[in-house]
């Protein structure tokens, strides 16, 4: 992945904090420290999850979005495979977005994608 501006993953969650792989001693391995408010300390479970699993959701989806560009342009002749990916497309643009913003390349504000399945 050239040109990656953050930490390359594996990330893994690790009880109070996000680290690279395996935590070693150092914080050049953290990523994030769960707030010390209380809070936001009852959402840090499924954030840290969340966050742990972003390289992969970036760089897979990423693939996937590549892979099903490609299967558009080797089937626009067949009607299942259009109708498919007209079905797709909306979900795949607010990925790509999500994607950029991920990698700081658009605007954090999102007010104007739509809610996921609203097609």
């Amino acid at each position: 992945m050239s040109g990656v501006k953050h930490t390359p993953g594996p990330w893994e969650h690790w009880g109070d904090l996000v680290s690279v792989a395996a935590p070693r001693i150092g914080a050049g391995n953290i990523i994030c420290v769960e707030p010390p408010t209380e809070r936001s300390a009852a959402n840090w479970p499924a954030n840290a999850c969340l966050i742990a699993a972003a390289p992969d959701l970036e760089q897979d989806g990423s693939f996937l979005l590549d892979r099903l560009d490609e299967f558009a342009s080797e089937f626009q002749d067949d009607d299942v495979a259009r109708q498919f990916y007209g079905h797709v497309s909306p979900a795949m643009a607010r990925f790509r977005a999500a994607i950029a913003r991920a990698r700081g390349e658009q605007s954090p504000n999102h007010s104007d994608q739509k809610e996921v399945g609203n097609g």
